[in-house]
């Protein structure tokens, strides 16, 4: 949030570019869910984009294109990201400054891709304007060089639900803040540590002619708690730097569109705040109704709107050298504002208190719900030569079931049918499957079901032969 450099980046922005013929490599599936574009950690030419994911059953998609954007995109051309991993050291401590999204080598590449799921992986140097990496004179830890970089994965599912996992290596972890200054203050106030920021959110107006207050709400925001309250935080006028909803941890942007973005972080020790920088961002606020980049009051082409950050005060994982922050991320497109209150509640309570996985019989291990996949994790004890997988998720209000993804390690070669309480599912809309990762034994299983439960579900996996 180095506001100088910020403008310098978002500038960058405008001249980003997408052209559909750019992408060299897409999925095998013949359905609308596929991922398109590099498989190799390579940069991108100029005036191409590294990847594009599209969805089976809507019309919005996400584009990656680095090193600023990893986004979500409306069909009228409005864009919304989680951007993106950067650090200031206190200036007694030399003052060092980076941002990912300065990295003119960043990378984004296609992972891996099944019919169940797409992993598309984002990698970078936290650097200044000037290329210089910051944190050079401590070790890091990196298996990439010197200095701190940032992994990030987004694990993409064909709801157009995605996680992303960001990974900072940097030999400042142990002193290492969350964001700006201290809960329940102002940004910069009684700052202490090492800065590390993973989220703010970002809507691009890359729709033609459009301007801010035509593309998002006044009311730009809803924040939503687990138990269900909820409030729309007005930007007229611009609210308060502070805590703008205190039992939040779930946000929602009101575009003007069908499509409703959202970012989902585990409940406790979270704070949102509205966007703030120096007064210079706000010249052109009573035109804008929001920060803006490039500072104008009037936009002929594509610019970039600073709506807020969602912070998460605790750290997923903390090492000696690396952080980690998780987020869920996607669209809504219910058509009411208590329809999308609930479902992202479901959709939160599902991610955080995922219901318990119950194994029958002896043939698997588990490994127990990742929320980093938002996937339950399983090993065949007899890889390559699978069994039937029984098991039961002991669903509840509380513990809700929503379209439950399952990694089977060690599934091999062989093929899948899957029951629900007994009932054969085809695979197609509802059930897919798909392979990733060779190993000894074969590739894993994924499987991804279309399922919202609130009661307990028995599931059987039985391996066929591949076709």
């Amino acid at each position: 949030m180095k506001f100088r450099s910020k403008l310098t980046i978002m500038s960058c922005l405008l001249v980003l570019f997408y052209h559909a013929s750019s992408f060299s490599q897409s999925s095998s599936q013949d359905d609308k869910f596929q991922a398109e574009g590099l498989t190799e950690p390579v940069v991108p030419k100029d005036g191409e984009a590294a990847v594009k994911v599209s969805f089976p059953h809507t019309d919005y998609y996400m584009l990656f294109d680095p090193p600023q954007v990893a986004a979500y995109f409306t069909p009228e051309g409005i864009g919304f990201s989680n951007e993106w991993a950067e650090t200031q050291s206190p200036e007694d401590d030399g003052g060092d400054y980076g941002e990912v999204g300065f990295d003119k080598n960043a990378v984004m590449w296609i992972e891996r891709q099944s019919s169940a799921r797409k992993v598309v992986r984002f990698r970078g140097t936290l650097v200044d304007g000037d290329g210089t990496i910051a944190h050079t004179e401590v070790e890091s830890g990196s298996p990439y060089g010197a200095g701190d970089w940032s992994d990030e994965w987004f694990y993409i599912y064909p709801d157009g639900v995605s996680v992303r996992v960001v990974k900072i290596y940097t030999g400042k972890a142990k002193d290492a803040v969350a964001f700006w200054g201290k809960p329940g203050y102002s940004a910069f106030w009684g700052v202490r540590g090492t800065i590390f920021e993973t989220q703010e959110t970002f809507i691009h107006g890359w729709a033609p002619g459009l301007q801010p207050p035509e593309i998002i709400e006044t009311e730009a925001l809803t924040l939503i708690g687990m138990d269900g309250q909820y409030k729309r935080i007005s930007y007229k006028p611009y609210p308060p730097d502070k805590d703008l909803f205190d039992p939040a941890n779930i946000q929602m942007v009101n575009l003007k569109s069908k499509y409703h973005p959202f970012t989902i972080v585990p409940e406790n020790n979270v704070e949102i705040k509205p966007y703030y920088g120096p007064m210079e961002d706000h010249e052109n606020i009573d035109k804008t109704i929001f920060i803006t980049w490039p500072r104008r009051a009037h936009f002929e082409g594509r610019y970039t709107v600073g709506l807020s950050h969602v912070i998460k005060w605790d750290w997923h994982e903390k090492t000696d050298n690396t952080l980690a922050k998780v987020y869920l991320l996607g669209m809504t497109d219910k058509p009411t504002e208590q329809q999308r209150v609930d479902k992202l509640i479901k959709l939160a309570r599902n991610w955080q208190y995922a219901p318990k996985l119950v194994l029958k019989g002896h043939g698997y291990v588990s490994e127990g719900y990742d929320v980093t996949q938002r996937a339950y994790v399983l090993n065949c004890k007899s890889a390559g030569e699978p069994s039937a997988l029984e098991f039961k998720l002991q669903a509840s209000k509380e513990s809700p079931v929503v379209n439950p993804c399952f990694v089977v390690k060690g599934w091999g070669d062989a093929g899948v049918k899957l029951k629900i309480d007994g009932h054969p599912i085809c695979s197609g809309k509802n059930f897919r499957f798909g392979y990733e990762r060779e190993r000894a034994g074969g590739p894993d299983l994924v499987v991804w079901i279309d399922l919202d439960s609130t009661k307990a579900v028995k599931m059987s996996l039985l391996p066929t032969v591949r076709n």
